[in-house]
Order: C-alpha cells, then structure tokens, then sequence
C-alpha cells in the first residue's frame, strides 16, 4: 500500500503548473524523491480523486492545464490535512482521536494505513507516549493489535486539554475545531449558556477563557452521556463531614437560605468575594470558604469533603 501525501500531490501539481512543457516521470520522481511507480500511483490518485483526466500523459510526458492546476491548488490548500510528522504530531493525533472518537482502543494497523508510518513505529510512539504522558496519569497498554487508553476522569481531562487546547501540536484552536470533536455535544447551546450565566452575574472571561470553559462542559457532557462517573474520590453521602445534603445554589440565591445551612462554599471565580461572604456568616451563623481551583476544576469529591471537614474543626 502506498500513503497518500497531501504534501507531495500539492507538490506535484505545482511542480508541473510551473514547467512549459511535459515531464517525464523520471523528473517528477527526481523531485518528490519517489520511485516512478509512486509518481503514476499519486497522479493515478490525483486524476481519481478529480473524476478526469487532470494531469494529463502522453509519451512526452505529464503536463496540466495552468488555470486548471491553480483552481485546484486553491480548492485543496483550505483542505489539506497534512500527515504528522513527528512523534509529537502523532501522539496528539492519537490523543486525539481517543478523545473525539468515544473510544479507549485503537488498532495499530488502523494507526499505521493514516499515518503512514509501520506498526513497530507505532508501537514505539506508544511506549513513548507512556513517559511522556505519565505525568498526566495516562496509561497506553498494548494488546497484539490494538492499544487501550487507561487513565480516571481527572487524567482525561487533563489530557483534553492539553491535546485540544493547543498546549501540544495538533490542537483545537476554535469553536468549529471544538463541534467536529463533540458532534454528540450541542456545543453552540453550550456556549450560549455558560455567557447567559457570565452576564448574569457580571463576570467577563476573554476568548481564550471562554473556549476553555465550553471544552470542559463538553467533556463533562460527553463522559454522563457515557455513563461515566465524574467524582473522583468518596461520594457525596448523606452522612458524610456530618451533613445532611450539600447542595449547588447560584449567588443570587444564596441569601434566601441564610439561617438553613452551616458552610457556604465559594467557586474559584467567587474568591476574592469571601471576605463578604465570611462577614455575613458571622451574622447569620455559617462559616465560607472558597474551594481551591485544583479540588473544583478536577470535580474531586473527596477533596471537597476534606475541605469541609477543616472548616468543622
């Protein structure tokens, strides 16, 4: 089997655009770095892909039509995906397709027909993968053909992240980017929701902000759509830190449950709020507190209720 270089057939055609006469296959090959058979097979897969004769042979040679050639190099340049090249374009795309494919398996020789690499690189893309992720508590086991992604809700997330948020090459780097990746999410409703809530409560969050947040719901959304538990740690149990229930109110909602509840926990965005929040406790009997970014973005359940009970003590 030969892979397809979207590189390499743009270099082609362009190649031939610039030439005034045809060209043989030998030339081309010289060009490309190819064999002659790999040159008939693109401009084969070329002509295919077009439905007609687009690069044209005689015995001279190949040549194309200019004005033809430059609609196509415009058509296809917006489309064009190139192929990762190197390890660190192939682990996001990797990551990348356990993320948006709902799936923790993968066939290696899947892996290896889109990449164009053999199975063996794959395999040692995987065991590499394993030292360099292993800080995000993400595991890639090897089964004979396949490999399995092995990591809690925390590490999903994190890897998310890091994979669809630019932070390793092969990013996300827009809504449009975020909608192919959750197809099953309505991602629009998503973002409209989350900048109701924001005007609501008068907070403002730049675009990079914004586009992190619709991420994380729809990760939030994807993973309860596949019935997956979202709390890491203990759960939230009638009798756990001695309460009776905990329950999520908005702020606007908070003082008509004063005197009905003995701590106020705060959201990250609320935190520089909570020496209000602390004066009204004095006053109406509940001690506040704000929940560190690290226990609220990571939804640890446990790490909540051990902040909770500090605050009993």
């Amino acid at each position: 089997m030969i892979c397809v270089d979207p590189k390499k057939q743009r270099a082609l055609v362009e190649y031939l655009m610039r030439q005034d006469r045809p060209v043989t296959a030998k030339e081309l090959a010289d060009f490309l770095n190819f064999s002659v058979r790999t040159v008939k097979s693109y401009i084969s897969d070329i002509n295919r892909d077009e439905k007609r004769s687009f690069v044209l042979s005689s015995h001279r040679g190949y040549e194309v039509n200019t004005a033809e050639a430059e609609q196509y190099l415009r058509r296809h340049r917006s489309q064009l995906k190139e192929i990762p090249q190197s390890y660190e374009e192939r682990a996001a795309y990797i990551n990348r397709k356990f993320l948006t494919y709902h799936t923790d398996r993968l066939e290696l020789y899947d892996l290896s027909d889109e990449l164009c690499y053999s199975v063996e690189t794959i395999r040692a893309d995987f065991q590499k993968m394993n030292r360099s992720f292993s800080g995000l508590g993400i595991a890639y086991e090897l089964h004979g053909d396949y490999a399995v992604l092995r990591a809690d809700e925390q590490s999903l997330r994190k890897l998310a992240r890091y994979t669809l948020l630019g932070e390793v090459p092969g990013q996300i780097v827009g809504y449009g980017d975020i909608r192919e990746a959750f197809s099953d999410v309505n991602v629009d409703a998503v973002k409209l929701l989350l900048e109701q809530a924001l005007r609501e409560h008068d907070f403002y969050v730049n675009d990079f902000g914004m586009l992190n947040l619709v991420m994380h719901l729809c990760i939030i959304i994807r993973r309860l759509k596949s019935n997956n538990v979202l709390l890491k740690g203990a759960p939230l149990t009638p009798d756990a830190a001695g309460m009776e229930y905990i329950e999520a109110r908005s702020e606007s909602q908070v003082p008509q449950y004063y005197g009905k509840f003995e701590y106020l926990l705060l959201g990250p965005y609320f935190a520089n709020q909570l020496p209000n929040f602390q004066a009204l406790g004095e006053k109406h009997g509940f001690k506040a507190e704000a929940i560190p970014p690290k226990i609220y973005g990571a939804l640890d359940a446990k790490g909540l209720l051990e902040l909770i009970r500090s605050m009993a003590e």
